[in-house]
C-alpha cells in the first residue's frame, strides 16, 4: 500500500489589477494497494495464483495477488499379504488429513498359498502302509497339510495243488517271483502223482480159445496209462473112453456121460461095454 503524502505548492501571482496574490495548493496522495494474500485449498482446481486489479473506494488502482497452495490429499494403495482367507480382499478407507482434506487408502490384501495336499503312494512293505499327516509351514509362513496315503501292494504266498501221471514231475516246487508291481511273491506248487496200474490178473477157463495171456493198455479215471495183464489158465476137461466087459447082454453097449469137473468144466465119459463070449467044451 502506498502511504498518503501531501505536496504543497505556493504560487506568487499578480491579479488582473496588478495586486500580488499568493495561491497555495496542497495536493494529498490518495492510497493505492499492492497486496499478496496466501491461502490453502484441498481442491486442485482452486490452487494457483490469482492477480486481481481492483479500484479503491477513492478510485485508485490496486492489485490483490492471491496465492492458493494445494494442501496434500492422498490416494494410497497398500499391498499386503495374509494366510487367512477371511482377511484377503480389498478394503477402501476414506480418511481426512490433518489439514482437513479427503484422502483414500486402498489396502489390497492378497491370500498367500497354503496347501492341503493328498499324496498317494504304494509299498510292498506292510510296515510302511499307513496314512501320514504332516503339518508344515510354507516359505511365506502359512500352515499347510500334506497327507500321504501309502497303499500296500499285493504280494502273494500261493499254494497250488496239481496232479501228474509222470513220477518225474511229482513233488513240491517253490518259486520266488516278482509281481507286476515289483513285490516279492511265493508260489508253491504241490504236484501229486496220480495212480497208474500194472496189474496181473490170473483167471481160469474151460474154453481153450480163451486160454492164454492178454495185455490191455488202459486209461485210469485220472487219465494215466495203466496195464492189465490177464493170464487165463485152461482148466482140465476130460473126454474119457472106458472099455468094459460084461456077461450080461443087457449091459453090453456104449454109454456116453456128459459130466462136470470139480472146476466146472464139461467132460465126457464114454463107457464101451463088450459082451464077453464063453467057449463051451
Amino acid at each position: 500500500m502506498t502511504s498518503s503524502k501531501q505536496v504543497t505548492v505556493v504560487q506568487n501571482l499578480t491579479t488582473v489589477d496588478g495586486c500580488d496574490s499568493i495561491v497555495t495548493t496542497i495536493t494529498t496522495l490518495l492510497p493505492s494497494f499492492n497486496i499478496t494474500v496466501n491461502a490453502q485449498t484441498c481442491d486442485p482446481a482452486q490452487a494457483g495464483t490469482v492477480v486481481q486489479n481492483l479500484p479503491t473506494v477513492e478510485g485508485c488502482d490496486s492489485i490483490v495477488t492471491t496465492i492458493t497452495t494445494l494442501l496434500p490429499s492422498f490416494d494410497i494403495t497398500l499391498n499386503a499379504t495374509t494366510c487367512d482367507p477371511a482377511q484377503a480382499g480389498t478394503v477402501v478407507q476414506n480418511l481426512t488429513t490433518v489439514d482437513g482434506c479427503d484422502s483414500t487408502v486402498t489396502t489390497i490384501t492378497t491370500l498367500l498359498p497354503s496347501y492341503n495336499i493328498t499324496l498317494n503312494a504304494t509299498t510292498c512293505d506292510p510296515a510302511q502302509a499307513r496314512t501320514v499327516v504332516q503339518n508344515l509351514t510354507t516359505v511365506d509362513g502359512c500352515d499347510s497339510i500334506i497327507t500321504t496315503i501309502t497303499t500296500l501292494l499285493p504280494s502273494f504266498d500261493i499254494t497250488l495243488n496239481a496232479t501228474t501221471c509222470d513220477p518225474a514231475q511229482a513233488g513240491t516246487v517253490v518259486q520266488n517271483l516278482t509281481t507286476v508291481d515289483g513285490c516279492d511273491s511265493i508260489i508253491t506248487t504241490i504236484t501229486t502223482l496220480l495212480p497208474s496200474y500194472n496189474i496181473t490178473l490170473n483167471a481160469t477157463t474151460c474154453n481153450p480159445a480163451q486160454a492164454g495171456t492178454v495185455v490191455q493198455n488202459l486209461t485210469a479215471v485220472d487219465g494215466c496209462d495203466s496195464i492189465v495183464t490177464t493170464n487165463t489158465t485152461l482148466l482140465p476137461s476130460f473126454d474119457i473112453t472106458l472099455n468094459a466087459t460084461t456077461c450080461d447082454p443087457a449091459q453090453a453097449g456104449t454109454v456116453v456121460q456128459n459130466l462136470t469137473t470139480v472146476d466146472g468144466c464139461d467132460s465126457t465119459v464114454t463107457t464101451i461095454t463088450t459082451l464077453r463070449l464063453y467057449k463051451l467044451h
